[in-house]
């Protein structure tokens, strides 16, 4: 879509939160609008491709931007959000299939893989950074929860989705 202003890009770059994730792409103002494909908080997976996500979120960080309208969460400036949420997509998707091939049930794992244990959510300040977010973001009344509740809901999200991709 042009006009005299600036261009926008409507762009597929692969199955990520569902299998029509598209991002709108303004090359002029250097920003990128990802729909839920990239979050501030965790994601949600029970519709996701966790295997092909991560890569899908390296076709976006590929495109000339430095502003990103996730969504759910703040504008992000930069890529470390969204390489946060790459990463913690990744290793836990790696974890959970491994866990699974192992023979262990969502409860097992749900035990197994907290929020201490996941080097992703330690890395770069990224856990304070989605609690930080999800609290913003959901209506609460009273202190923070913490992030073993989400997780534990991408754990058997992603143990059901490990075949899509």
């Amino acid at each position: 879509i042009q006009d005299k202003a600036h261009d926008l890009h409507i762009e597929f770059h692969g199955h990520a939160h569902t299998a029509g994730d598209v991002v709108v792409y303004c090359p002029q103002k250097r920003s990128v609008s990802s729909g839920d494909m990239i979050h501030g908080i965790l994601p949600f997976i029970a519709d996701g491709f966790p295997k092909t996500w991560p890569k899908t979120i390296d076709s976006v960080a590929a495109l000339d931007f430095n502003r990103l309208m996730p969504g759910h969460g703040p504008m992000q400036q930069g890529r470390q959000p969204m390489t946060s949420l790459r990463n913690y997509i990744e290793e836990l998707t790696s974890k959970v299939e491994r866990g699974n091939k192992e023979g262990r049930t969502v409860a097992d794992l749900q035990k197994l893989l907290t929020a201490a244990s996941l080097k992703s959510l330690q890395s770069d300040g990224y856990a304070k950074y989605v609690a930080d977010n999800t609290y913003k973001t959901f209506p609460n009344f009273g202190p923070a929860a913490g992030l073993q509740g989400d997780i534990n809901i991408n754990i058997g999200e992603i143990y059901k989705n490990l075949d899509r991709l």
